[in-house]
């Protein structure tokens, strides 16, 4: 799905996988996708190790569950809620919307002029845009 958008994708299963893969990196990541209650580590610890380690990371989490809303996204310590099932054409706009918002946040003269790189994290998909 996520070639379709013009991206490769490098996947990890497990969040401490994708932990240490930003720990290496987190300047490389404009985005991080996550899904709902993975195992091994909780939402919340997670969210916040990546805040703990890159506080302007945006932090998207996905959902087929209807237990979880945008606020109790927000109190894990996530940006937004994508709710599942979601289309190739949702996935986009989410991705548009995360980045857009921290462009917003950043002072004048730093844009990011590189490629779109994402640690999408179904398992850990390393996005960048071609």
């Amino acid at each position: 799905m996520l070639r379709n958008l013009g991206y490769d994708v490098v996947t990890r299963r497990r969040r401490l996988e994708a932990l240490e893969t930003f720990r290496e990196a987190p300047q490389r990541f404009d985005l991080v996708i996550t899904d709902y209650n993975m195992p091994h580590m909780p939402d919340d610890v997670f969210a916040r190790a990546l805040r703990g380690i890159r506080p302007d990371v945006p932090v998207r989490l996905c959902t087929g569950s209807s237990m979880m809303t945008h606020d109790k996204s927000h109190a894990l310590g996530f940006d937004a809620c994508l709710r599942k099932p979601f289309g190739l054409h949702n996935l986009s706009l989410a991705i548009q919307e995360a980045l857009a918002q921290r462009a917003l946040q950043k002072p004048c003269g730093m844009w990011h002029t590189g490629p779109l790189v994402a640690l999408f994290l179904i398992g850990v998909l390393r996005l960048v845009a071609s």
